[in-house]
Parts: structure tokens; sequence; C-alpha cells
């Protein structure tokens, strides 16, 4: 299974439909929504499993001269509504 099935199942907990879904999207992508758009040595952030779960960071690929590096961008803090 991967980050969007996880998704998935967690808004079929919350039983709110659709916001669901934004809601625990948004709450995941929070801290790099705001931090990416002004960063142009960001080549990908892929969500995996295991961060929907545990609300641990993303991996950010950063580039530093032509050469993909993982960063270590800020946690994303869980909110206390989700079981």
């Amino acid at each position: 299974e991967g980050a969007a099935e996880e998704i998935a199942k967690e808004a079929i907990k919350r039983r709110t439909g659709a916001r669901a879904l934004k809601s625990i999207v948004e709450e995941l992508m929070l801290d790099l929504m705001y931090e990416v758009p002004s960063r142009e040595d960001i080549k990908t952030i892929t969500v995996t499993r295991d961060m929907v779960k545990t609300r641990s960071e993303a991996e950010v690929i950063q580039l530093v001269e032509n050469q993909p590096q993982p960063i270590n961008p800020p946690s994303v803090q869980p909110k206390s509504d989700i079981a």
C-alpha cells in the first residue's frame, strides 16, 4: 500500500468525505507548502505511507551542483484529532 491508500483509509475513519482527504493532505504538506515555493533547489517531494501513518518528514530532493541530495524539511506535527 502507498501513501494514497493510507490517506484514503484515514479519510474513511474521519467520515467527512472529500473534506477529510483535503484536510489530511494539508496537514502533511503544511510546512512544505510555505517553504518550497521560495526554494529553487528542490527537485521532488515524496510522500510515503510511513509519512502518512506517523506524520514524519517527507523526502525532499534538493539539487546541489546538479546532483540530487536529500534534505530534511521541518517535521509535520500530528494533530490531536488523529487516531
